[in-house]
């Protein structure tokens, strides 16, 4: 298995990853019909009879079993180390189902209300990733009694997997990002929540210090410290003192 594991089988085997990544969005929620929300897995088996496309689901569910069936395919025989020029159409027929595969994706734009952008968006860079896929075992096939000792054929080999991955990776990427901002917000959002603004205090330059509800602190770089402890229980916004609940 780990000889197999090379530049020339690279993108065949990033296309596992690029797969994977789509079962985990069709769990995501995809759209709603009233009240209802739906993820894609829902929606392979709904036919909604109000619909312009009213088997839009099950059609994208069709098609997009047989683009993974004809990779798992390729993936198999590339594992066994054949790739002959007669296996050269099945590149050609990958790239027709995928075309077919991203055209479905459309048709449940008109299929199903509320359609999330940002889902339909994803799914449809990880289906433009399977194009230079089936692109790279075309080439493969080729360029099957070419020696992989070339630096031209590496370099080629090399740039169809970094485009793979930029399709595949591009979307979890966003992902993250989104997921890590909305934490940081939350988190932000929780300490505004946890923390009470005061504009009645007395402020003393000379001596560094300032009396709220007539209790003295400690003002160093603008946060507000205990003069028992040199604990930080808050800090100067301005005009405004902003101290921290005893919950934070």
């Amino acid at each position: 298995m780990q000889e197999k594991f090379n530049l020339k089988n690279l993108s065949i085997f990033l296309g596992l990853f690029g797969f994977a990544l789509l079962f985990a969005l069709f769990g995501f929620t995809f759209c709603s019909l009233g009240e209802q929300k739906y993820s894609l897995y829902s929606l392979f088996f709904l036919i909604d009879d109000s619909s312009l496309f009213p088997m839009g689901g099950p059609i994208f569910f069709i098609i997009f079993m047989v683009n993974f069936l004809l990779y798992l395919s390729l993936f198999m025989i590339r594992l066994t180390g054949k790739d002959p020029v007669k296996k050269l159409f099945l590149g050609y027929a990958g790239i027709v189902i995928n075309s077919f595969n991203t055209i479905s994706l459309f048709s449940l734009l008109f299929s199903f209300d509320d359609i999330s952008d940002i889902i339909f968006i994803f799914i449809t860079f990880e289906l433009i990733g399977f194009f230079v896929v089936y692109a790279a075992w075309i080439y493969a096939c080729k360029n099957h009694e070419t020696k992989e000792n070339g630096s031209l054929i590496k370099n080629k080999y090399l740039f169809f997997s970094i485009i793979e991955l930029f399709f595949f990776m591009l979307p979890l990427a966003i992902l993250i990002g989104i997921l890590f901002f909305a934490s940081n917000r939350s988190s932000a959002n929780k300490n505004m929540k946890n923390s009470e603004p005061n504009t009645q205090f007395i402020l003393n330059k000379d001596y560094n210090t300032i009396t709220i509800d007539n209790k003295t602190y400690l003002v160093k770089n603008n946060k507000l410290l205990d003069f028992r402890t040199n604990k930080e229980v808050g800090y100067l916004d301005k005009d405004k003192v902003i101290l921290k609940t005893k919950d934070d």
